[in-house]
């Protein structure tokens, strides 16, 4: 029966005959364009170069003339293709076509209106001049059956407006799932019966439905129970149904939420090692639609009810999988999915380039601390089997093309319950409801880090504390001393030069008089001794010290006693910063 082909190939030709232009990525979605003014594409160029998340596309990104209309007169002109010139390069050219942005027929042009199409069902959202130009020709050319607003049926999912955002569920589909009856007296170890079989893989296809497409915290359940689909146990079909009733009492919804100014596709993954029951890896990722970083080192104190160092942003794509690859470590598994979720945020990268017109540098946050080290340097890894893989995540994220890439706290991944059975996913949940996606901005940017390796003298002018005084860094001249409030130091202790940012706890030699400066909380007293890092010999240090505390709610106290002693790393009442003051004897 090819009647839903036919169909589909009917509406296909009058969607292109109106003049929608289907996208790359999904050739049932359509979008219609029209050509920016330019005065538009002036105002977006600026909005994009003033963009902290501004798109860093590979060298081979080319800049477009607009081609618009203006005082009356037609410009036609094209995107520079590169590689035409008089040698023809044919791997920019290749580049050039098949990068998600530069490629997009969304160029410099303004998005009206989009279309889904299944079979027979259109899913369309768009302004007034969308209404116009597409919808009113439908209603023309076909006879409608059905018509929703705002609260919408489609492919089995609901999607409505509420209180001023978008909320996609599958209530009716959750309601009619139901358990397996499993007969008394079968033990764990047995293998199903044929009709217990049947059963078995009818409800896991009935979960795939919803987990696939609404349920965003059953996707690790249903994976286990995918991959015994062959030959499933009592103990199984125990599993599948405690997997039932995991979904009818925990019922969740996506939810898209209005996000203000440019936007970034964050992706968040996640893997673990051989933490399933047969011993195999996991892997995870979430990917969100989110607003750009708010400052440059975030130092924002948090707005509209949104902490420190979080941002707003909505789920856009999820998954669970087993990883079907050799991994020998969680670092390789780790790594195995990171790159994996950087190849998803490609595809959708390009899809929403196409859908909305928008340049949305991808940005990465991953649990893995050891990966975004060595992402910024150099050094071979001691697994051979991960050299392909490591060179690639340093490329992507040198070039640009990972704009962004930082380490979050395993309790802020939102990956995590996609990975192993121990993790809740009430973090997740919490995310996509409200929007606000937790500490997920409290490091610099990574493009930032890396100039602190490829531009001395910046990093040196940025970071380092000023002191009058001979400059050098590992054992190296970078500037002289002298009264310019640019001048910045390190101190040197015989032969070993230290370095110490300002967000680090550090010393401070002001003539005779040496003070330790407390950046970090901290419960106890400052002893000296203890101190790797210390710029003068120890017994240069005098008895006494003065201990000026901070306290983290508020309080203020200065201690002065002697830290010769025994017990000399007293506890305090609360955790505190300030500084330890010492006298330097002759």
């Amino acid at each position: 029966n090819d009647a839903p082909r036919r169909w589909w190939n009917r509406i296909d030709g009058s969607l292109q005959k109106y003049g929608m232009i289907p996208t790359r990525a999904d050739r049932c979605t359509y979008v219609l364009y029209s050509k920016m003014t330019t005065h538009q594409a002036k105002s977006e160029e600026r909005t994009s170069s003033s963009s902290k998340s501004e798109d860093r596309t590979s060298s081979s990104s080319q800049k477009h003339d607009s081609p618009e209309r203006a005082k009356g007169k037609k410009f036609t002109s094209q995107p520079k293709m590169p590689g035409l010139g008089s040698e023809f390069d044919l791997d920019n050219v290749l580049e050039y076509i098949l990068d998600p942005v530069t490629g997009s027929p969304a160029n410099q042009m303004r998005v009206h209106g989009i279309v889904c199409l299944h079979v027979d069902d259109l899913f369309m959202v768009g302004d007034d001049y969308f209404n116009k130009a597409i919808v009113q020709k439908v209603k023309t050319d076909y006879k409608i059956g059905s018509e929703d607003l705002d609260d919408v049926m489609f492919t089995g999912q609901r999607a409505r407006w509420v209180n001023n955002r978008i909320q996609v569920d599958q209530n009716k589909a959750v309601e009619e799932l139901t358990e397996t009856e499993i007969p008394k007296g079968l033990k764990d170890s047995e293998l199903c019966s044929p009709s217990l079989h049947t059963q078995y893989r009818s409800i896991l296809g009935s979960i795939n439905w919803l987990q696939s497409r609404t349920q965003f915290h059953a996707p690790y359940d249903f994976s286990r129970a995918a991959s015994v689909a062959a030959k499933p146990t009592v103990h199984d079909v125990r599993e599948i149904n405690k997997l039932v009733r995991k979904i009818r009492s925990m019922c969740v919804m996506l939810v898209f939420h209005r996000l203000k100014g440019p936007t970034r596709i964050l992706g968040y993954p996640d893997a673990s090692y051989r933490n399933n029951s047969d011993m195999t890896s996991q892997r995870g990722q979430t990917i969100f639609i989110a607003e750009e970083r708010v400052s440059k080192f975030r130092k924002n104190q948090g707005t509209a009810g949104i902490p420190q160092g979080s941002s707003r942003g909505s789920l856009v794509d999820y998954e669970s999988t087993k990883i079907r690859r050799t991994t020998l470590s969680t670092t390789v598994a780790e790594l195995y999915g990171l790159m994996k979720c950087f190849g998803t945020c490609q595809f959708l990268r390009g899809l929403w380039m196409d859908i909305s017109g928008e340049k949305s540098p991808i940005h990465i946050r991953t649990d893995a601390n050891n990966l975004v080290s060595t992402a910024s340097t150099t050094h071979l890894p001691e697994q051979k089997e991960t050299i392909h893989m490591i060179q690639m995540l340093r490329k992507e994220s040198c070039s640009g093309n990972i704009a962004d890439l930082g380490h979050v706290r395993t309790q802020f991944c939102l990956a995590d319950c996609l990975t192993k059975s121990s993790a809740k996913p009430d973090n997740l949940i919490n995310a996509v409801d409200t929007g606000i996606l937790p500490q997920v901005d409290v490091h610099p940017p990574f493009r930032d880090l890396m100039q602190h390796k490829a531009y001395m003298s910046w990093w040196v002018a940025e970071y380092l504390e000023p002191q009058d005084g001979p400059i050098r860094l590992l054992m190296e001249d970078v500037g002289e001393a002298g009264p310019r409030p640019q001048t910045y130091w390190c101190m040197q202790q015989q032969s070993f030069i230290v370095s110490v940012p300002k967000h680090r706890d550090h010393w401070l030699l002001e003539g005779r008089v040496l003070q330790r400066i407390h950046v970090r909380p901290r419960k106890t007293m400052f002893d000296p001794s203890k101190s790797r890092d210390l710029p003068v010999d120890i017994a240069r240090v005098h008895a006494v010290r003065t201990t000026n505390a901070h306290g983290v709610s508020g309080s203020r106290m200065s201690v002065q006693d002697r830290w010769g002693r025994v017990f000399s790393q007293q506890p305090l009442a609360e955790l505190w910063t300030g500084s330890t003051v010492f006298a330097i004897q002759n």
